[in-house]
């Protein structure tokens, strides 16, 4: 009952391996995958082992690719590209040692975007990252799992925040801008799960502001879709009249 958080900092300090890697109860994986991983990693003397992997859902399978770039931080830098950043920890390993830093941060322990608070933290402070094309992980996507339910609380979305700060402080956000995009992406995902939290509608669409105007950016979504998120989220008046004309 610790926590996915505290449950892993448990495990990291148990390790005893050079790597470590990470794999959900409800999924599983190719039997060559760890092998690929460890062999790629140890070949190129890399810190992170990277492979692409399957999203099941049901009897339909798709495929998740990604961009090899040239190294973790630049990963970090664009994880607001599709394909650039992996949120998730269990299609990589990653050297035990650059999972120390998680155990000395001060991210403390939610039920939303723990995978990608302890990524950024791992990232930051790797050097070298290789990726294996093949796909080797298979994500079995549940309706009802964890990943897809979380406490929409006013006390959840403070947690978030606290880890979102530790993050901008760690990639020295106001001095660093090649890390602005990247911020603003984790906060305006952050944001919009918490609507119900906050008692006025202003008062959320408010919150966070500045990260607005990064929208633009967030090639998650179509150009189209962009265009139009920004749109609606330039002003609380526009937010509004998208309200009354979808609902």
């Amino acid at each position: 009952n610790l926590g996915i958080f505290e449950v892993r900092r448990l495990g990291i300090k148990k390790a005893s391996g050079l790597y470590i890697g990470w794999c959900d109860s409800d999924d599983w994986v190719e039997p060559s995958m760890y092998s690929k991983l460890l062999n790629t990693a140890m070949n190129t003397e890399a810190d992170i082992a990277i492979c692409n992997y399957y999203i099941n859902k049901n009897t339909e399978q798709y495929k998740i690719s990604f961009v090899p770039l040239k190294s973790p931080r630049e990963c970090i830098q664009y994880l607001y590209k599709k394909g650039h950043f992996s949120y998730t920890l269990w299609n990589q390993i990653i050297k035990r040692e650059k999972f120390i830093f998680l155990l000395e941060s001060e991210l403390v322990s939610t039920d939303r975007g723990e995978d990608l608070f302890a990524l950024i933290v791992a990232y930051y402070y790797s050097e070298q990252i290789s990726y294996v094309s093949d796909f080797l992980y298979h994500y079995r996507e549940i309706e009802t799992s964890l990943s897809k339910s979380f406490t929409k609380s006013l006390d959840s979305y403070n947690n978030q925040k606290h880890n979102i700060c530790y993050i901008k402080q760690l990639l020295n956000f106001k001095k660093d801008n090649k890390y602005r995009i990247a911020c603003n992406c984790i906060t305006f995902g952050n944001k919009l799960g918490y609507k119900s939290a906050f008692k006025s509608l202003k008062e959320w669409f408010l919150l966070d502001k500045e990260c607005h105007k990064d929208i633009i950016y967030f090639n998650n979504y179509s150009f189209i879709g962009r265009l139009k998120t920004w749109i609606v989220f330039s002003n609380y008046y526009c937010y509004k009249l998208y309200l009354k004309l979808t609902n």
